[in-house]
């Protein structure tokens, strides 16, 4: 039912504070639900590209701080969905392998999305920069970036640790 939530996975909050973006993994969509009060305010679980394809198993979530566009991980469908905060569908870009979590890295306006042993680097449009193999992580599940260096901190989940890379693998 609206509202109620399966294995939740990525949330974030919009940009003035006003809502809670959850991506209702088990689901299929992602829920918007106001932050004050708790009351959902909207759900989406389909891109509108020619034909429309319901999201599966989205994973991590976040609001482009300049665009406010909302990036979903589209994890059975190995893509990147873009959305309005309204819902409506922009874009998608592909990921090579399931996309679990993001990371957006402001000074080059990239996205890191860490996937089955890689982390494709792409642009705030979807376009490809690069990617890096990562030989001994094969299920990333949290990424960041440390501000001081530069480098990219992954969450292993398979093997229980945590690995760190310079931000070109």
């Amino acid at each position: 039912a609206d509202g109620q939530l399966n294995f939740p996975y990525g949330v974030c909050i919009s940009p003035d504070g006003s809502e809670l973006v959850v991506a209702d993994t088990s689901n299929d969509r992602i829920q918007i639900f106001g932050y004050a009060h708790g009351e959902l305010r909207r759900v989406i679980q389909k891109t509108a590209a020619p034909p429309p394809t319901p999201l599966s198993y989205p994973g991590a979530v976040f609001i482009h701080p300049v665009s406010q566009l909302l990036y979903v991980s589209d994890c059975n469908n190995a893509r990147v969905c873009v959305f309005s905060l309204e819902g409506d569908f922009h874009f998608s870009f592909p990921i090579p392998r399931a996309p679990w979590t993001m990371f957006y890295e402001p000074t080059a306006d990239q996205v890191y999305v860490a996937a089955e042993s890689t982390v494709t680097i792409v642009d705030a449009q979807g376009q490809l920069q690069r990617i890096i193999e990562l030989p001994f992580c094969q299920y990333p599940r949290g990424l960041t970036m440390l501000p001081d260096t530069m480098e990219m901190v992954v969450a292993d989940y398979d093997r229980n640790q945590l690995l760190v890379f310079s931000k070109n693998g």
